[in-house]
């Protein structure tokens, strides 16, 4: 698995924020490169526990399962088209990638 602890990894992940840009069309969804930076800054933002979401009773009875399946390999990963919860929903327009500051 990779890791932003190794400096190849850690560099190629730096490699492709650096080709960001508004002109980047969605492989994913349908979120603009703003709207994804700030769904990324919104999930980092529960990892560190600032945001507080409870889990529902299928996450509770197959939530370690699902880690260990997205979690196993490289090649593992969260699907395209998988639900995303309410709170990591960014539908905000207007939000501008290319500003500073």
């Amino acid at each position: 698995m990779k890791s932003i602890f190794d400096k190849a990894d850690r560099d190629s992940i730096i490699g492709r924020i650096d080709l960001l840009s508004e002109r980047v069309r969605p492989i994913w969804g349908t979120m603009t490169v703003a709207q994804m930076c700030k769904h990324c800054a919104i999930c980092e933002e529960y990892y560190f526990g600032n945001i507080k979401k409870s889990r529902s009773l299928l996450g509770r009875l197959f939530g370690k399962l699902a880690i260990k399946a997205i979690l196993k390999d490289d090649e593992s990963g969260i699907n395209k088209n998988a639900p995303t919860a309410p709170v990591f929903l960014v539908n905000e327009t207007g939000l501008n990638f290319e500003k500073r500051g």
